[in-house]
């Protein structure tokens, strides 16, 4: 059982060496003592035996003391060493742990985020009207002609489907020839959904998140600085109440019915702001702290893509208590001003001008082919954005700093 506790602690204890001009295995000092103790006479029979009993203690101990402190030295030595590692294996895991680098995506991953999923239905749309323009220009289908002119009666036309076999009927009456199956005007139907779906195609290209956030590029010191201002402004954590009513309200609108025109009475309601107020969340007293982690690692990818968040949070039920407290206090004087009450909050860092997304690159001047606006529109009249946009994503390492 010694052996054992000793193990999971991380010291094993060694065999004591025999006493200097004894040989032999070593002694048990507790089975040496039981022999001792029986040979030994009872304890008052007389001043030799008392004297006896406490010298043989005595010579006891200071074996057993002087054996002992070498193990025990080494034992301390060993625990010590031990502790040691233990304090600094947790500290390297909490370096590690406190620094965010960015990562680089997979292509299922890529697609999953951001799936860009107006770019690639438009995009299908726009294929499949591309597909049944070339079925139709492409494709020679059989066709069958009459001449109605020669046919004036129901039997002469019948017979003549009958005996004309190849290619030209009895009398010429009928026309065996190939031709394309939209060579009726057809055509024009795919044609006319495909220019209107690339409209719809270009002007999403145009509002889409995509080309903005190719202009919110930044390079790696730059991105560095903003997140050391960032970590270093003052949050606050604001309040907004806005007091209004209704009021009932008439107006002339003229209407048509039939081509004459009528004046009629309209009434509506409109919203009157009578009160503003706004407020923040006071916690000098509490203290603050910032939890993000620090950011490294931005020069190691041609491209990455930083999408920031802001939030806060209690670490004790007395700060938050306070909070909603002041929170309860403020709203509170502002609910009895008016009918009704619009309540906003949030939060904000003072003197920093706060974005959610931004693209780092290590050579801003020199990005990669495929960041630049001349590829984006050239992908765009090609119809290729979406796969350009999917490679964008996987090439760009991805970092989400809260």
């Amino acid at each position: 059982m010694v052996n054992l506790c000793c193990l999971c602690c991380g010291a094993i204890p060694q065999p004591r060496p025999p006493p200097s001009g004894q040989s032999g295995p070593p002694r048990d000092p507790r089975s040496e003592k039981q022999q001792q103790q029986q040979q030994q006479p009872p304890a008052g029979s007389g001043p030799d035996g008392v004297g006896l009993k406490g010298g043989q203690k005595g010579g006891d101990s200071a074996e057993d003391t002087a054996t002992s402190a070498p193990n025990d030295a080494e034992g301390e030595e060993q625990e010590q060493g031990q502790e040691e590692e233990e304090e600094d294996s947790p500290a390297e895991s909490d370096v590690r742990e406190e620094e965010q680098r960015p990562v680089k995506q997979s292509l299922g991953a890529c697609v999953c985020r951001e799936s860009h999923w107006r770019c690639l239905l438009l995009s299908l749309l726009m294929y499949s009207c591309l597909g049944v323009v070339a079925w139709c220009r492409l494709t020679q289908v059989t066709k069958i002609s009459f001449n109605p002119a020669l046919t004036s009666s129901f039997m002469t036309s019948f017979t003549s489907s009958l005996q004309g076999s190849s290619g030209i009927g009895v009398g010429g009456h009928s026309m065996i020839y190939h031709d394309s199956p939209c060579s009726d005007g057809y055509i024009y139907i795919p044609l006319a959904f495909l220019l209107m779906l690339y409209v719809l195609y270009m002007v999403e290209c145009w509002h889409c998140r995509a080309r903005s956030e190719l202009q919110c590029k930044a390079d790696v010191d730059s991105v560095y600085e903003r997140v050391l201002r960032m970590r270093q402004a003052q949050p606050c954590i604001w309040w907004k109440a806005i007091s209004y009513h209704f009021v009932r309200r008439t107006r002339q609108v003229t209407r048509y019915r039939n081509g004459d025109a009528y004046t009629t009475t309209q009434v509506y309601h409109e919203r009157v702001n009578t009160h503003v107020a706004e407020g923040e969340f006071d916690f000098s007293h509490c203290g603050m702290k910032d939890v993000s982690r620090d950011l490294r690692g931005l020069a190691g990818h041609p491209a990455t893509r930083l999408r920031f968040t802001k939030c806060f949070s209690f670490t004790e039920a007395g700060p938050e208590n306070d909070y909603l407290n002041q929170r309860a206090r403020f709203f509170s004087e502002i609910e009895g001003l008016d009918d009704y009450m619009e309540a906003r909050e949030g939060m904000q860092l003072k003197n920093v001008d706060f974005r959610e997304n931004l693209i780092a690159y290590v050579d801003p001047e020199r990005m990669p082919w495929y960041s630049s606006q001349l590829a984006f529109w050239l992908a765009a009249l090609l119809m290729l954005s979406w796969p350009l946009r999917v490679l964008i994503e996987y090439r760009t390492a991805y970092v989400h700093t809260a």
